[in-house]
């Protein structure tokens, strides 16, 4: 019997053992899983950042993911001529930040020190507008400029392929909205002949799936490349020839026809000119973030 008395009283006590291990564990999941969720929405706080990055003077950049995709326009031959064939696939090893406009008077004053100067007595002038009479030079001649002033990044021109593959935004398409054969959807995206007589302020239309505003239309935007034709052999990161003659303008501009401001449309035009045919020579910047070393350096030339 005593022993018997006895097992109630060592049940119970084994019982409140038991319940306060139960308790503590508990309190150590619960802490657990709250610290897992805080560093959760800290690597989606990190995550958000990386993919955006907004530089000393304020221009904003969208990191474009690696991809591939195809380069050129096959869809209508009376459309793309001679300069958009061969179609050809392209690899971009690597992402990369993509200006989200085009580089602004305000900007270049910033850089530069002085507005570059207009080339018509009637040029537009505003902050938010982008720089419209750009030579290739004036463009790198910035990119070196802003290269030097910010510890942070490198800056460049984008390459033909990035650029392109940026204004798709894994489109296929005539344009990164559609075919818009009827000419119905691009007043919310583009700036051209039919609906712009001058430069708009950047970011006024809506972006593409990526983020940047104005790829199509508005100023045609200078490419590190000299021009070449297209070769059908599928290219990873090609950066064009050594040397050349011309350099790449992509886009179309405010002045250009529609179809002269598809995603495929190139332009070449010498690096020392920044006007062609009815619209005006911008640009847009790649940033390069610096890796902490001995030496900060510039890339494109």
């Amino acid at each position: 019997m005593f022993v018997y008395a006895l097992c109630p009283i060592k049940w119970c006590r084994s019982i409140r053992v038991g319940l306060l291990l139960i308790s503590c564990m508990y309190l150590l999941t619960e802490n657990a899983l709250g610290t897992t969720e805080q560093l959760g929405d800290n690597n989606n706080a990190s995550s958000e950042s990386r993919s955006e990055r907004l530089n000393h003077i304020g221009m904003k950049f969208h990191l474009i993911p690696a991809g591939s995709f195809l380069m050129g326009f096959s869809d209508d031959i009376n459309l793309s001529g001679d300069r958009e064939r061969p179609q050809h696939k392209v690899n971009i090893s690597k992402p990369f930040y993509m200006g989200t406009t085009e580089v602004t008077q305000e900007q270049w004053n910033k850089v530069m020190g002085s507005p570059i100067m207009p080339i018509e007595s009637d040029e537009k002038i505003g902050p938010d507008l982008p720089v419209r009479n750009a030579s290739w030079n004036d463009a790198m001649a910035f990119v070196e400029k802003l290269s030097k002033q910010d510890p942070d990044h490198n800056y460049r021109l984008p390459t033909e392929a990035e650029w392109e593959y940026a204004c798709r935004a894994g489109t296929t398409t005539r344009f990164f909205w559609g075919k818009d054969t009827n000419k119905r959807d691009y007043k919310s995206y583009m700036w051209c002949n039919l609906n712009s007589e001058q430069t708009q302020p950047v970011a006024k239309l809506k972006p593409n799936p990526w983020g940047l505003y104005d790829m199509n239309g508005n100023v045609m935007e200078w490419c590190s490349d000299w021009f070449t034709k297209y070769t059908p052999e599928e290219q990873t990161d090609p950066a064009g020839p050594q040397e050349g003659k011309y350099r790449v303008l992509r886009g179309g501009a405010y002045g250009n026809r529609f179809k002269y401001c598809r995603s495929a449309t190139r332009i070449r035009l010498s690096p020392d000119k920044s006007q062609h045919g009815y619209g005006g020579c911008g640009f847009r910047v790649v940033a390069v973030p610096v890796i902490p070393g001995p030496s900060k350096t510039t890339t494109n030339g």
